[in-house]
This record gives C-alpha cells, structure tokens and sequence, in this order.
C-alpha cells in the first residue's frame, strides 16, 4: 500500500491546501451557512420565498460562501488519500453533500417559476415572472431588472400602507428608472375613449379620447370620422370646474363627422343615453363616452389588481412619470430615450400553447366550482405539436415546465374564458435527491459498516487476523 508521505501525495503538504483541508475552517463555514439558512427562513415567513430566495439564497455572497464551503469539503476528502475500505463511508457522505451544493445551485441559478395566462381560443408563448420589473431600453436593447420587493414591504405595512414604497434607482444606459409607488389594489384606470356604434351596419369601434380640436379620427368602416374637441373632469354650465381628483361629471365634447353633416355634442360618462350640442346625433348611430382616470387610487387592501408607479428620468433632467398595471408594459418617452417597462416580465417558454377550451365544473345547485380544467395544444419547440390537459391537481409537464392548473376567470376585454396556469422548473431536484440518496447510505456505512472495515485493517495490520 502507497504510503501517505509519497512523493505522489506531495501536494498535501502545501500550504494553501492544509489551510483548506483544516477542520477549524470546515466546522467555521458550516456555521456561517446555517446561520444564514436560519436568516433565510425567517425573511420566507415574513417577506415569501420569491423575496428570500433573491436577496439571501440568490445572492452572488450566499452562492460563494457554498462554494468555499464545497472547495473545503473537496480538501478534507482528498486530504485522506490514499484510501481504504474504511474510508468509503466517509467520502460518500462528502460527496453526496457537494451534490446537494450542487442541487441547491441549479435551483437557484436555472429554476424559474412563474404563471401563463391564455384567453379562450388564443395562444401565448411566455410566462410571467412574478419577481421582477424589467426596463428595456428600446433603442440599444439594454435592459436593468427590478425585484418586486415593494411587495413585501407593503405587505409588513399591511394595516397602515399609504401606497408610497422607495426602491433603489436602476441606471439605464443614462436614464434612470425609480418604482416609487405600488398599489396591491389599485382603482381601474386608463386612457379614456369614446364609443361609436352603427347597429345596422354591425359597426361598434373604441376610439381613444385624446383632446385635439385639429385632428379628424376615422370610425373605421363607415364614412364617419370624429373630432374629439375637449374633455372635462367635471362639466358645469359648459366649463370645467373639476379636476383629476374631482372628476364628479365626466364629459366630453366631440363633433360627429357625418356624410350629411356635423353634429356637435357633449357626452356625459355617467349618463350614457344623454347627450348636449346642437344637434343630436344622427338617427341610427351611438356614441358614448367611457371616462377612466389617467392613474390610480389605493383601495381596501386585497392583493388583487395591482399598479406600479415609474419615474423615468435622463441625463438631461428630462422626466416623466407613468403608471404601469400588473400583466401590462407601458413604453415610456424621456427625452430622446424609449424605455419599456414590464410588470411583471416577460420571459419565452421557447414554444407556444394554445387554449382551445376551458371547461369548469360546479357543484349540483351551485356556482362553486368543483374541478376545472384546460385542454391545450403545445406548438413549436423541439416536438411536434401536441394535444394536452392541465387540470386540477393533476399537473402536466410541457416543454421542461410543470404546469399546474392554478386559477381562472374571464378576459374584461373580450368577456371570454381565461385561464392561469403555475408553472415551475428545478433543474436541480434530481441532483438533490441524489445527494440525499447518497449522504443516507454515507451515514449507514460510517457508522456500521466502517467500524468493523476499520477493526479488520487494524488486525490484518498487526497480524492478528
């Protein structure tokens, strides 16, 4: 047997290595990493996993601490050559400890999660990631990404949340990009817009009411056009007398393009059926106008349709601030600079799914829904396109992703089904339960088998065997 002091085992002598190899150094980093793990649990139950897993697990100093702790491992591994028979239980259990590293790593690193969202009848080839607001900037490509922490910090201010939550500036090639405001349930809001309806022609068109007493809009279809003239937050005696956060009679007042004519109206938001000018509209045609504040207000507290506030700014002290909804991107204009926002971002599955049906089942004399399930069709990727079944607790896996049947409702634009999907992707659970595997036969031969390996190379030593 090759003897430990051999010239072929040399480099166990270096410094470097014995430092390494030292036990003091292995038991110091295993404490730090459990401490850690204890931090990281707490900020879990206080903050959810998504906000742990980027600040603490995720983190570039958590992932170096594991890997000198590996290098560490390696060191007192090798530190035992040559080996024999009795020293298997030991290098098992090492092993399969740098496997878990390992495991943990991929998770980190390569796991994604997220959830897929698809109207009746339409398709998607992304899923969103839930943890993120991504700021491209259009022009160059160059992107920052922001983590949701706002959303922990409103949800540890749950009872007395004004709305307000700072996060750090994210620079952009020269503009910077600032969250600071998030609404967990935010009032709906957007751009408002005049509907125009011709029943016997089956025409029935949105036109967004953007005040521009110089422009003519098509109503597409016909041989109208619209001039939206102005818009009131509150109309009283034909002036405005309201404001953004006064908008008590919403208004506007439009000229009706028509073949025999021009008709100049005002339409009041709350009053769809009544309109003022001096001529009623022509005979057979509907407009109506659909106010919706340009920003949101802060509801009763219920997680549900959220909004972010961005400040944009430039070099140049150019700055324009927008609000962004939650499953919406808004291409915001500073100066000379487009950036895109995400809330959350988009990321490709690398193929696309198609939800040809939905289908929910209730209770007998019941509206609660007692099973659901979505039957879709996979397309492109590396496989043919492919027929499959995402229902509850019965989840499928497509693509490298498990998709679970997670909620459903309906789209407010097209009224038709919707379904959200949760999906998931752990590269490293087969490397982590190989590590457990492992470090379970490790301790069984460590601690009854090696003993009597050990007592058996200790008799054939002194001859006794």
């Amino acid at each position: 047997m090759t003897e430990r002091r051999s010239p072929r085992y040399a480099w166990q002598r270096n410094a470097a290595f014995r430092v390494a190899a030292s036990m003091p150094l292995g038991i110091a980093l295993i404490a730090v990493v459990a401490v850690v793990l204890v931090w990281g649990t707490v900020a879990d139950a206080r903050s959810g996993l998504k906000i742990a897993l980027r600040t603490i697990y995720g983190a570039v100093w958590f992932q170096a601490l594991l890997g000198a702790l590996a290098v560490s491992l390696v060191c007192c591994t090798l530190k035992a050559m040559p080996y024999r028979w009795s020293h298997v239980g030991f290098i098992v259990t090492h092993v399969s400890l740098l496997l878990v590293f390992a495991g943990a790593v991929l998770t980190i690193n390569f796991g994604a999660q997220g959830e897929v969202r698809i109207v009746e009848g339409g398709e998607t080839d992304f899923f969103f990631d839930n943890a993120v607001v991504r700021c491209t900037d259009t022009s160059s490509g160059r992107l920052v990404e922001i983590p949701t922490s706002f959303e922990a910090t409103a949800e540890q201010l749950r009872e007395r949340f004004d709305g307000t939550v700072d996060v750090a500036p994210h620079a952009l090639g020269g503009v910077e990009v600032v969250v600071d405001r998030y609404y967990p349930d935010a009032t709906p809001f957007g751009t408002p817009e005049i509907r125009a309806a011709i029943p016997a022609q089956g025409i029935d068109v949105s036109i967004p009411a953007v005040a521009d007493p110089e422009k003519r809009i098509p109503v597409e279809g016909t041989a109208h056009s619209l001039t939206v003239v102005q818009l009131f937050y509150d109309w009283k005696d034909n002036e405005e007398t309201g404001g953004p956060d006064n908008a008590l009679n919403p208004a506007a007042r439009v000229v009706l393009h028509a073949p025999d004519g021009d008709f100049d109206l005002v339409l009041f938001a709350r009053m769809p059926g009544f309109s003022m000018g001096e001529h009623a509209a022509p005979e057979g045609v509907s407009l109506v106008y659909r106010y919706a504040p340009e920003s949101p207000r802060m509801r009763d507290w219920q997680a549900a349709d959220s909004a972010i506030r961005v400040t944009v700014s430039d070099e140049e002290g150019n700055q324009t601030v927008a609000w962004v909804r939650r499953y919406d991107r808004n291409e915001i204009t500073v100066g000379s600079k487009r950036v895109m926002i995400e809330y959350p971002r988009r990321v490709p599955l690398g193929f696309a799914l198609v939800l040809d049906e939905f289908v929910a089942r209730q209770y007998p004399h019941s509206a609660i829904p007692a099973a659901y399930e979505s039957h879709l069709t996979m397309k492109g990727g590396n496989a043919p396109a492919r027929a499959v079944t995402v229902a509850m607790n019965a989840p499928v896996k497509i693509g490298g992703y498990l998709f679970y049947q997670s909620s459903f409702g309906h789209d407010p634009a097209t009224g038709r089904a919707l379904t959200v999907l949760s999906l998931s992707r752990d590269p490293g659970t087969t490397v982590l339960y190989a590590g457990f595997a492992s470090m379970l036969v490790g301790l069984i031969v460590t601690f009854y088998i090696s003993p009597q390996l050990r007592r058996r190379e200790q008799a054939q030593a002194t001859g006794t065997l």
